[in-house]
C-alpha cells in the first residue's frame, strides 16, 4: 500500500469517527464540552445550547465537514445550505464572546499557575498513567514534554505546549514513523518523522471546533482537573488508534519513504 493512500483510507476513518463521538457528544447532553470553563470549546457549547437537538447535529455536521475537508472530498460530500448558515451564525457568534472575553480578562487580576508549573504536573500525570505503554518519553525542564507509544508499528505521539505568557495547557497526538530524517543540527529525538500519517489531533480538532484543545486561564486549583481532563481525552483516542489504523500497519506502506531515513 502506498503512504498517500493509506493517508486517504485513513483520513475518512477519523472523519466517520469523530463524527460519530460528536453524534455522541450531543445525544449524551455534552458531558465533556461543559467541563470547559473558557475558551473556544466553552463558547462551542453556550452556543449549541440555544439550539434543538436538529439544529445541534447540522451545525456539528458542518463544523466536521469544515475541519475534515480532505475526507469530505474523497467521500464526495459537501455542506448544504443550511450546514452553511449554522455555519456563519456559529463563526459571528464566537467573534462576540472573544471580543466579551478580552474585555473580562483585562479587568481581572487572578494569580494563574506557572508554565513551570503546569509543565510538571501535566508531564507527571501522563507518566503516571501511561508510562508503561511509551517507547520513548521526553520530560526535561528546558522542553515541553512529549511520549511516543508504538501503535501498529505507527509511533504515536502526545505533545504538549503551555504557552509563552498565558497560563495555559494545549496537548495534540500524531501518527508517524519510527524513521526519521537525519538532521545534525539537533539531537536525534528532534529530527522529523521521515512519513506522517496524521498530525495534530485532539479533543477539539477533532470534532471541528477549533484547531487546539485548550485548558486556558488556570489557577493553582484547577490544574489537576485540567491534566485529567487530558488523560480522559488521551484515553479515548488511544482506545479508537487500533481500529483506525487496521490494515493500515505500517508493515503495509510499500511506497512513500523518504530515502536515507533512518530509525
Amino acid at each position: 500500500m502506498k503512504l498517500i493512500e493509506a493517508t486517504r483510507e485513513f483520513q475518512i476513518r477519523y472523519y466517520r469517527w469523530a463524527k460519530s463521538e460528536f453524534e455522541t457528544e450531543i445525544n449524551n447532553a455534552f458531558p465533556n464540552l461543559r467541563t470547559f470553563r473558557n475558551g473556544p470549546i466553552w463558547e462551542a457549547f453556550q452556543f449549541l445550547q440555544q439550539l434543538n437537538k436538529n439544529e445541534q447535529l447540522t451545525l456539528a455536521h458542518s463544523l466536521l465537514k469544515r475541519f475534515h475537508s480532505d475526507a469530505i472530498k474523497l467521500l464526495g460530500e459537501g455542506c448544504s445550505d443550511e450546514e452553511k448558515c449554522w455555519l456563519n451564525k456559529f463563526d459571528k457568534t464566537r467573534a462576540q464572546f472573544n471580543e466579551s472575553a478580552l474585555n473580562v480578562a483585562s479587568i481581572q487580576k487572578i494569580k494563574y499557575a506557572s508554565k513551570s508549573k503546569l509543565r510538571k504536573a501535566m508531564g507527571a500525570t501522563f507518566a503516571k498513567v501511561y508510562r508503561e505503554r511509551c517507547v520513548n518519553m521526553q520530560i526535561g525542564k528546558d522542553w515541553d514534554p512529549w511520549f511516543e507509544m508504538k501503535i501498529a508499528g505507527w509511533i504515536v505521539t502526545t505533545r504538549f505546549t503551555f504557552g509563552r505568557h498565558e497560563s495555559m495547557i494545549n496537548y495534540y497526538h500524531s501518527i508517524e514513523s519510527e524513521a526519521k530524517i537525519p538532521n545534525l543540527e539537533f539531537p536525534p529525538e528532534f529530527w522529523m518523522p521521515a512519513m506522517r500519517l496524521e498530525h495534530l489531533m485532539s479533543f477539539a480538532s477533532w470534532l471541528g471546533i477549533c484547531g487546539q484543545t485548550q485548558w486556558m486561564h488556570l489557577a493553582g486549583g484547577d490544574v489537576d482537573e485540567a491534566c485529567e481532563a487530558v488523560i480522559k481525552f488521551c484515553g479515548q483516542f488511544f482506545e479508537a488508534v487500533p481500529g483506525l489504523l487496521k490494515g493500515l500497519e505500517f508493515e503495509s506502506i510499500t511506497e512513500g519513504v523518504i530515502a536515507g531515513a533512518q530509525s
